[in-house]
């Protein structure tokens, strides 16, 4: 497949560097020529002449101008981009008259990373891909986005425009604007209070690190459908405040109770529903070399690591690895963990 991208940043170049380990070839546009002349550097598979497929890999406020011109140079035979909203560029594609050679896409992949250097070839691999055809588009530019797809090792999910811009409200853009909210209220925490947060905190405001420049234009976009998303939590809210008040116990009960059966329903690591695991605590000390060791261990036990967080201790050598393992298999492995001069814990300590 021969590839034109427009946009030679993190996402951009890392397709490309994944399209050219598939066997593709890649050509970029970008008005950083620096950006361009490294992305291609680091494909190195490159053509000349109309591609089969273009893929605009630019910000979202910049989509439809950058599609427009590459479908009045007739650059490609079909379009998509990697936009985080899609009613938006569908529109404005409809009104160019490029509907039947565009289909939308949106991998969903990233990193707080920017620009060629960080780029990774691997970044799809496993990773959703929401492919989005209108009713306009053509078999032909459905299959190619799909055969992109996937080429870098996604998981092609078809929706309309308007249920990924819903699916997205849910799953991505409303938690980015509650843990911005809780984030921007610790400005209000007293210094000495916030020397005690745990690792919760780290986890609830996690993504609050997001960019502005990148974040403001997606929310203003999709804004209607983020509002409806979060409204009924807001009245929610206002009910919990009232528990919290009144010391409701019941009530401030069932509300965790809720949230439980709410992200059980997150699939887990394999696809399916949340899976039951044996956690452990292990001490990680802060030397080099050390989670290698640990993770030889694993493997000479043979057992395998579902998941892994690492809290940091504030003041202290060291951090507390918090591990998932299968289950069964968490009390001999601290047991033997233990044996080997490791500080391990399950989790009932």
């Amino acid at each position: 497949m021969k590839v034109i991208i427009a946009g030679a940043g993190f996402m951009g170049t890392s397709l490309g560097m994944a399209i050219a380990r598939a066997g593709g070839e890649v050509r970029f546009m970008d008005r950083n020529s620096e950006h361009a002349e490294l992305a291609s550097a680091r494909v190195g598979k490159t053509f000349e002449g109309v591609g089969d497929l273009f893929v605009a890999a630019v910000p979202t406020h910049s989509l439809s101008q950058v599609i427009d011109d590459a479908f009045q140079q007739n650059l490609a035979m079909s379009f998509t981009d990697l936009g985080s909203t899609k009613t938006n560029v569908q529109a404005e594609v409809e009104t160019i008259g490029a509907a039947e050679r565009f289909c939308g896409g949106h991998p969903m992949a990233g990193s707080e990373r920017s620009g060629p250097t960080g780029a990774r070839s691997d970044l799809f691999e496993g990773r959703p891909w929401v492919i989005t055809p209108s009713e306009k588009t053509n078999p032909a530019s459905l299959a190619l986005v799909r055969e992109l797809a996937l080429s870098v090792g996604a998981l092609p999910i078809l929706l309309t425009p308007e249920g990924h811009d819903r699916a997205v409200a849910e799953v991505s853009h409303g938690p980015q604007v509650l843990a911005s909210l809780l984030a921007s209220a610790l400005q209000r925490v007293d210094d000495t209070h916030l020397a005690i947060a745990g690792q919760g905190l780290r986890d609830t405001t996690r993504i609050a690190g997001s960019h502005r420049d990148v974040w403001a234009p997606i929310l203003s976009t999709n804004g209607a459908v983020i509002a409806a998303f979060l409204e009924p939590i807001a009245e929610d809210l206002h009910r919990v405040i009232d528990s919290l008040k009144a010391g409701d116990a019941q009530a401030l009960g069932a509300l965790i109770a809720r949230g439980n059966v709410g992200r059980e329903r997150i699939p887990g690591k394999h696809g399916s529903t949340t899976r039951e695991y044996d956690q452990i605590s292990v001490l990680l000390p802060d030397r080099p070399g050390q989670l290698a060791l640990l993770f030889d261990i694993f493997g000479e036990l043979q057992v395998n690591v579902e998941d892994i967080s690492m809290e940091h201790s504030p003041g202290l050598p060291a951090g507390l690895l918090q591990l998932s393992l299968p289950v069964g298999r968490g009390a001999e492995t601290v047991e033997a963990l233990i044996e080997r001069d490791w500080r391990a814990f399950t989790l009932s300590g």
